[in-house]
């Protein structure tokens, strides 16, 4: 096929690092897994029909840094494999009567016909530049070899501009430097308590670069010290946002719900691969939106994509179908949800969706979730993979 990576051999069995972009780790790694991944974007990709469809795909998951178009590429080209093994007819771009732009996709199949938007969760620009820049010195940091310790970092703030890492690794040198000389001084520091065991802050004081870390030194057992192990084990601290993820998945909702939908319905599918994690009650919240608890006085209540403060709307998008945490390498262990709008157009025919989707209950008279109903198609069986795949 060779259409996605190239087909050289490859040698590099070594980690993905932090600044590193899924589909440039993907292209230069030997790991076993890695090719089983490439193996399956590949064929998948094959099964595109049209030529400049499997372009521009490939175009969308062919970025070195960007993972979140790869995301994007990975979750349109997910569901036109999904929608293709299930027997339906997936058109890619189609032309909508009246209308100068085109829908994803056109599914037909199963007596139903309806348009499908892909959308994927989002990032600010801001937030994207922060996680490169804390990937960047993630990447260098553990780039150094560990001597008698290993560290612990936390970071607590994020600068606005990159970081010249020579300072810090200078300053973690001279810090490590002298505790390896009060350990030579003292006994074996290797069970050294959790509580006990040496910290530092960098910088010291409060710094124009609005950069801040913590350091935590661990000492390693004879045995391994001098063994080039990474000097960063642990390395916690995050840009995430810890507001609700609510928000930005209607956000990304709202992006396609104003489109199509007049001549047939519309079905809206989203990715939301957040930080945090997104989860069913995230979506019912997204969906349903937010209202002030007598609990809370408050608390503001939030619109959701079905409805706001003024009653329900979109009823021309009859459904959503929700994907957390899905990756080329989680496939075989989620699936998406599909959720059902409760007040759908009464003109238009809710399609019948099929059984590699989780249906989502909703208790109407609480907008709450009810149950999510196993899929009808293990995952790992609709997609002719071992269970543990990749291996």
């Amino acid at each position: 096929m060779g259409e996605l990576f190239d087909h050289g051999v490859r040698t590099d069995e070594s980690r993905r690092e932090d600044n590193e972009g899924v589909f440039a780790f993907l292209g230069r790694s030997a790991r076993p897994s890695s090719g089983e991944v490439r193996w399956l974007l590949e064929d998948w990709l094959s099964h595109v029909p049209d030529w400049a469809d499997r372009n521009h795909l490939r175009g969308t998951l062919a970025s070195r840094k960007d993972d979140e178009s790869f995301e994007s590429g990975f979750w349109e080209l997910y569901l036109h494999e999904a929608y293709r093994r299930s027997g339906y007819t997936v058109t890619i771009h189609p032309n909508v009567p009246g209308e100068r732009t085109h829908p994803d996709f056109l599914v037909e199949g199963h007596g139903s016909r309806f348009y499908l938007e892909a959308v994927r969760v989002g990032t600010s620009p801001a937030r994207r530049g922060q996680a490169q820049r804390l990937a960047d010195v993630r990447t260098k940091l553990r780039a150094q070899r560990a001597g008698q310790f290993i560290l612990s970092v936390t970071c607590h703030a994020i600068g606005p501009s990159a970081l010249k890492t020579g300072e810090l690794i200078a300053f973690l040198d001279r810090w490590l430097t002298s505790l390896s000389q009060e350990a030579a001084e003292g006994s074996d520091d290797a069970e050294l308590p959790r509580q006990r065991r040496p910290r530092t802050r960098w910088p010291g004081t409060p710094s124009e670069n609005g950069w801040s870390f913590e350091f935590e030194a661990i000492p390693l057992s004879p045995p391994m010290q001098g063994t080039s192990l990474p000097l960063v084990g642990a390395f916690t601290g995050s840009i995430a946002d810890t507001a609700s993820v609510s928000p930005p998945l209607r956000r990304a909702l709202e992006t396609k719900a104003a489109r199509y939908g007049r001549d047939l319905p519309l079905v809206i599918a989203v990715l939301s691969n957040t930080a945090l994690g997104t989860g069913d009650d995230d979506v019912g919240r997204a969906l349903f939106g937010t209202h002030p608890s007598t609990a809370s006085p408050a608390g503001r209540s939030r619109p959701g994509l079905w409805r706001d403060g003024k009653g329900w709307r979109h009823d021309h998008v009859v459904q959503v179908i929700a994907a957390q945490d899905l990756y080329p390498w989680s496939i075989t262990r989620q699936q998406p949800r599909v959720w059902a709008n409760p007040r759908p157009r009464a003109t238009l025919a809710v399609p019948t969706q099929p059984g590699w989707l989780r249906r989502v209950q909703v208790d109407e008279g609480h907008l709450a979730v009810a149950d999510v109903l196993p899929a009808a198609d293990p995952a790992a069986q609709f997609f002719d993979l071992p269970p543990n795949w990749p291996g």
